[in-house]
């Protein structure tokens, strides 16, 4: 709940969710979603270069294609 509840049930009454935008000071944080806030998370400094989500599921497929 914010400071202003007013504020809170103005945005509700509206269908405005919350975002908050976290950047990871360590790979190794966990972010928990709180009721009525959405969270997106962005990667620390540095780890541009890791493997992208879509990368490690075309992995996958061509593992499971090769082992079916």
């Amino acid at each position: 709940m914010s400071i202003s509840r007013d504020f809170d049930a103005w945005m509700a009454a509206r269908g405005i969710v919350p975002e908050v935008e976290i950047v990871p000071d360590h790979a190794c944080q966990v972010f928990l979603p709180s009721e009525g806030v959405r969270i997106s998370l962005r990667h620390t400094e540095g780890e541009e270069d890791h493997i992208a989500p879509a990368a490690l599921l075309e992995a996958c497929d061509l593992i499971s294609r090769h082992l079916c």
